[in-house]
């Protein structure tokens, strides 16, 4: 009895969760490599990003989840190199979903 509720458990746990996450994952990187082969993708330009350099920053990356703050030392080509209190970072700009500027005082 106990055996049964369980494989139904995980076999909900399984088409309802996981398998559409996953899907949903595949769907867009396959469309983001469609738009790259186009050039359809909007990648922000050195120029706009040059525009941070030397300010405090927060940049989250395409899913929203992941995020970084600091300032920003140096851009160059694609890759954004950033300083908080203990470590710095160099991050792909094409990874980068968001900037936030933090106003001066």
């Amino acid at each position: 009895m106990f055996s049964s509720y369980y494989i139904v458990f995980m076999m909900i746990l399984l088409f309802g969760l996981i398998l559409p996450q996953y899907y949903r994952r595949k769907r867009r990187i396959r469309l983001r490599n469609i738009k790259k082969r186009r050039g359809e993708l909007n990648i922000m330009t050195s120029k706009l990003l040059s525009e941070c350099v030397g300010k405090q920053v927060e940049l989250y990356g395409e899913g929203g989840l992941s995020g970084f703050a600091g300032t920003v030392l140096e851009v160059e080509n694609n890759l954004i190199k950033i300083e908080d209190k203990k470590t710095v970072r160099i991050i792909n700009a094409d990874m980068i979903a968001q900037i936030k500027i933090k106003k001066e005082k």
